[in-house]
């Protein structure tokens, strides 16, 4: 109380630490998606509709768009060409994952 009354804030390190890495650009933003959400970001960088995304994942269409609508939110991204860019960058999709190859996008 005393030092808000005298005009300083004290706030707490680790939030401190997080607005810093947010505004010098350090964070990591793939650190902060699930597992699922890597899942579908794949699969959206791999051209797949939502309909497709639900029906591999065995989740809801529903399910699915608020997936990748999340995924766009987190990255600050507008579009899922954005998106696909974006996994495909930042090496979470390479040649490996391209449609059709039959293999695992867990893994």
């Amino acid at each position: 109380m005393r030092l808000a009354r005298h005009g300083q804030v004290q706030i707490d390190p680790g939030i401190a630490r997080a607005l810093i890495e947010g505004f010098q650009g350090h964070g990591d933003p793939a650190a902060g998606l699930t597992l699922r959400e890597r899942d579908v970001l794949r699969l959206v960088a791999a051209g797949k509709a939502n309909k497709e995304i639900a029906s591999e994942l065995g989740i809801s269409l529903r399910t699915a768009r608020t997936h990748v609508s999340s995924l766009l939110g987190k990255l600050r991204l507008r579009s899922r060409t954005q998106l696909a860019l974006w996994a495909v960058r930042n090496g979470l999709v390479g040649d490996g994952d391209a449609p059709g190859d039959g293999r695992s996008l867990s893994g």
